[in-house]
């Protein structure tokens, strides 16, 4: 019996190993801003506008075509909506979701048009003075221009769309691991 157990987590670890080398070799992170954000529709106008936030991303390749990437992706984000002094109005969404690149990297390797979609769920600390949540979808798009095989700066643009809807358009810098 101790012999199969030690022949089991073998197995599970060569498995685990290998995924590994699997997820590595189709990974990428990203830093995203500072990226501008109009006001949420259900901020105090008298004291916001808009805001600047930065963020940082995680995508995994799930497929990779000739002419067509998929990405599994997670970010999160962090805005404050405060004016001046005024107390602050924080907002962090957390996005969930897939980006799909374009292009044949033969003909055009430094140039990659995208589009993403996903679920977000958006915490709120102080808006109307009130915390909470709200749940909602995003749909953007945009580009990712490589300096080197690994190495990328780009900018995207993203509609928050949630009963209180926003936009939100920034430069991203990313690395993508080989």
């Amino acid at each position: 019996m101790k012999g199969k157990k030690q022949i089991v987590l073998f197995v599970i670890m060569m498995i685990l190993s290998s995924l590994y080398e699997n997820i590595y070799s189709s990974l990428n992170l990203e830093l995203m801003g500072p990226t501008y954000a109009k006001r949420p529709s259900d901020v105090d106008t008298t004291r916001v506008t808009s805001a600047t936030g930065l963020g940082l991303a995680i995508g995994i390749d799930l497929v990779n075509s000739r002419d067509v990437t998929l990405q599994l992706r997670g970010d999160i984000s962090y805005y404050d909506f405060a004016r001046n002094n005024s107390s602050s109005q924080a907002m962090f969404p957390a996005f969930f979701g897939f980006r799909v690149l374009l292009g044949d990297p033969s003909l055009t390797p430094w140039f990659l048009p995208f589009m993403e979609s996903g679920y977000e769920i958006r915490f709120k600390d102080n808006f109307n003075n009130q915390k909470g949540q709200d749940h909602g979808f995003v749909l953007g798009g945009g580009s990712e221009f490589y300096l080197t095989e690994e190495v990328y700066f780009g900018i995207h643009f993203r509609y928050h769309v949630f009963r209180s809807s926003f936009i939100s358009i920034g430069p991203i810098i990313g690395y993508r691991f080989n």
